[in-house]
């Protein structure tokens, strides 16, 4: 009987900059393990994850206990009440959707890429974020979801958009119209969020 097999993403190689405190460039804000970038390169090597969460984790555990100390406490609602109303206005479940950005994705960013298809992909994304979509909370997961939606999105979008920049293929990133590395092609390529619109460089 066939069995359906298919590839996951396992880890993360990208992620937000960091100093050696794990402090990030919005003020307030600590980091450490997968979500940050530029302790593996291009690949990580077995154990190294673990290495990375204890060293880093330790460190910006510490700063972050220091500075909040001293901080002023907002609450969660001061800062969720917004986006909560707005999640129980809409019609879409957010399940659903969660799954079928997970296709769009799967099918653009999966382990060979291509121009071409990572065009589809970012089309596609684009076309998610004008439809504005709206999501109905029923329950503690619907919410989970639903917060966790405008994360994913601009998280697609800016893989999507440094791979379309690296025309090559490095370390986990393979691109079957690029597929060997180019000299030219090192280095580290940026995603930034300015005025609602994301974009990718290449770091001097």
């Amino acid at each position: 009987r066939p069995v359906e097999v298919s590839p996951i993403q396992h880890y993360f190689t990208g992620g937000v900059p960091i100093d050696s405190e794990g402090r990030t460039s919005l003020p307030g804000l600590y980091a450490c393990g997968e979500v940050t970038a530029g302790v593996d390169g291009a690949s990580r090597m077995g154990g190294n994850a673990l290495t990375n969460i204890v060293t880093f984790g330790l460190r910006a555990g510490g700063a972050a206990a220091e500075e909040g100390a001293s901080a002023p406490g907002g609450g969660p609602e001061k800062i969720a009440g917004p986006n909560l109303a707005l999640l129980l206005t809409g019609d879409d479940r957010p399940g659903k959707a969660r799954e079928d950005l997970k296709g769009i994705v799967q099918e653009g960013l999966g382990p060979c890429r291509s121009g071409e298809g990572l065009v589809r992909c970012i089309d596609a994304l684009e076309e998610w974020k004008s439809a504005n979509r709206a999501f109905r909370a029923d329950s503690s997961m619907d919410l989970l979801h639903a917060l966790e939606m405008k994360g994913m999105i601009a998280t697609a979008e800016g893989v999507a958009r440094a791979a379309m920049l690296r025309e090559e293929s490095r370390g986990v990133h393979f691109r079957e119209d690029f597929p060997s590395e180019i000299e030219e092609q090192r280095g580290t390529i940026s995603v930034s969020l300015r005025g609602g619109v994301l974009t990718a460089s290449r770091e001097e």
